[in-house]
């Protein structure tokens, strides 16, 4: 069992996912019509997860699944499915069902919810942890993990590309950081990791050495699970995000349902605050996503006029009828940029998509006469 897990990529579950929630034709279901769903944890990481009954009057026909982590997603089906997750941790899963009503007709349902998954009680009695001492130029790195049982190894990841499996090593630092030095213990049953930051320069330092704001989001549809990765060189720190549809919200990791399609650009306002910094420090960073599904856009032609060609393409895309100075980004099906650039004069756009993998994407432009999104397929 291990207390921190790095999840598999899949491509294949990407492009389900995407099929998945591009249920094109049928409106949203209104509150009444909703369809919830209930979870509970069994062995390991092995969650069951039952859809609700919905009202009297009405059936559901379809109830599609989406599971999805940092670097991970996939897909199933039912009114109840068991699911085995790869680790511990947040997930972000959804529910997307097609709901009858007798007299209204179909209407698409939607809920999502953010799963936490603690590490296996396997690991309860390892606490790894750690302190350290200045033993001259160096650092002396003191283990203070708790174990009911006896390590098999212990990993320390000092975090200027060094490491070490002594015990407590010493360790001497070329530079301030700050670094982020972490202890990996292994016992017969778990695998478990604990890390400080450590900063060796002066007080008072600039914000900017301290501080980085920096935020993952994962998505499934409409739906979207954001978790904070920001370095604050330990201090104490909070996080608002703004989701680009005029709500916001507050905290790690944070859950969010978009009500319709569209491009969204999603900021997060870091606060930081401690030994380092006489005042507040306060960094922003900015990501987009878009929950338009390749599946539901007609083709490469957009209604302002936007052409695509040739479709497919394989290293070169031109595009026409460009305004100069407008930016435009490659997004894949889950709204994660791949390639971006400005367009120096009006007219025809050129895009050297050479490195891109095989596969659908959406081309966003955007320019003083609004936003436009077309499809675009490479071969």
């Amino acid at each position: 069992m291990s207390a921190r897990h790095y999840f598999p990529r899949s491509g294949l579950a990407l492009a389900l996912v995407c099929a998945w929630w591009s249920a094109a034709g049928q409106p949203p279901c209104d509150s009444l019509h909703t369809v919830n769903f209930t979870w509970q944890g069994e062995a390991e990481y092995t969650t069951v997860f039952s859809a609700g009954v919905p009202p009297s009057g009405t059936a559901v026909y379809s109830a599609d699944w989406g599971f999805a982590g940092e670097d991970f997603q996939a897909t199933d089906w039912g009114m109840q499915v068991a699911y085995a997750f790869p680790g511990p941790g947040d997930y972000l899963v959804c529910l997307l069902s097609t709901v009858q009503d007798l007299q209204q007709g179909a209407c698409l349902s939607a809920d999502c919810q953010l799963i936490h998954l603690p590490v296996d009680s396997l690991c309860a009695g390892l606490v790894p942890g750690f302190n350290i001492a200045l033993a001259g130029d160096s650092l002396n790195f003191i283990n203070q993990t708790v174990s009911g049982s006896s390590l098999n190894s212990v990993l320390w990841d000092f975090g200027d590309g060094t490491s070490s499996t002594e015990g407590s090593p010493m360790h001497a630092y070329a530079g301030y950081g700050p670094y982020e030095a972490c202890l990996t213990v292994a016992s017969a049953s778990c695998t478990a990791t604990a890390c400080n930051w450590i900063y060796l320069g002066p007080a008072d330092v600039p914000c900017e050495n301290v501080l980085q704001a920096n935020i993952h989001i994962v998505q499934l549809g409409r739906g979207i699970a954001g978790f904070d990765h920001s370095i604050t060189s330990g201090m104490e720190h909070s996080i608002v995000w703004d989701l680009g549809d005029g709500t916001s919200n507050e905290g790690n990791p944070i859950l969010h349902l978009y009500g319709e399609d569209g491009v969204y650009e999603i900021c997060a306002t870091v606060n930081s605050w401690g030994p380092l910094a006489t005042d507040t420090c306060t960094a922003t960073t900015c990501t987009t996503v878009s929950t338009y599904i390749a599946a539901g856009i007609s083709g490469p032609a957009s209604p302002t006029g936007l052409v695509a060609h040739p479709m497919p393409f394989g290293t070169e895309l031109m595009v026409d009828h460009v305004p100069a100075g407008a930016t435009w980004e490659v997004l894949d099906l889950v709204g994660r940029r791949r390639l971006a650039g400005v367009q120096p004069h009006q007219g025809t756009l050129l895009i050297q998509g050479g490195e891109l993998a095989a596969g659908t994407y959406l081309l966003l432009v955007r320019s003083s006469k609004g936003s436009d999104v077309v499809r675009i397929v490479k071969t």
